[in-house]
């Protein structure tokens, strides 16, 4: 792995990386871009890796016009749970993901809780967690994960930018000073991951779950 990823056409697992309490392990979190395309060899290797629950990210409108091929497959379960709602398009045209990444973590609390409930509940095998591009919202869903395992901010950034290369795009498209903007609200405002989840409203039940999941319970 670089930086904690590990590419499978498109799709990487979050593990590696050190957290408060070990390695972080691998195979029990994957982020992704789009599943539109993933065919039944994309399926049945998620299948191998564990893979049990889909979360889509998405808006409805992404959804329906680009649908995800696990939603029609008995062997998982699907859950659409949409992060940004209406408008996310004129912040991504307007280039603005650091202001775009703020907004999320103040204004889209509830989003956040509906996520992180359904990965800490969600019982046997793993997870994989997926928008558009694979970068954004999966982007600030992971900051969090690794910042509750107690992932060093530099290693963060570092596996957030490093996904440019993952996807095939522009370094420009992973900026690291928007990920690092977010974690620095993070922890201003909220004391970091561990104070933001309790502050939305996250039993602790589910983040020792969630804590448990990736090591460091």
């Amino acid at each position: 792995t670089i930086a904690g990823w590990a590419s499978y056409n498109k799709w990487a697992l979050l593990g590696g990386l050190r957290g408060t309490r070990g390695i972080i392990p691998h195979e029990r979190f994957y982020r992704s871009g789009t599943l539109v395309a993933a065919d039944e060899a994309d399926r049945q290797l998620f299948r191998q890796r564990g893979v049990t629950l889909d979360i889509d990210l998405r808006t409805v409108f992404e959804a329906e016009n680009q649908g995800d091929t696990l939603s029609r497959d008995p062997r998982f379960t699907y859950r659409r749970i949409s992060l940004l709602g209406v408008g996310i398009a004129d912040w991504f045209r307007a280039g603005n993901l650091r202001g775009l990444y703020l907004h999320a973590l103040d204004d889209h609390q509830d989003t956040f809780r509906e996520v992180f409930h359904a990965m800490a509940t969600h019982g046997d095998g793993a997870v994989v967690y997926h928008c558009t591009s694979g970068k954004d919202r999966t982007g600030m869903v992971t900051a969090i994960l690794l910042d509750l395992a107690g992932v060093a901010r530099d290693a963060i950034v570092d596996d957030y930018a490093i996904s440019a290369h993952y996807l095939e795009r522009s370094g420009s498209n992973s900026p690291p000073g928007a990920i690092a903007a977010f974690l620095d609200a993070l922890h201003a405002k909220y004391g970091g991951a561990l104070g933001f989840l309790t502050h939305i409203g996250l039993a602790q039940t589910d983040i020792q779950s969630l804590l448990e999941k990736l090591g460091q319970g």
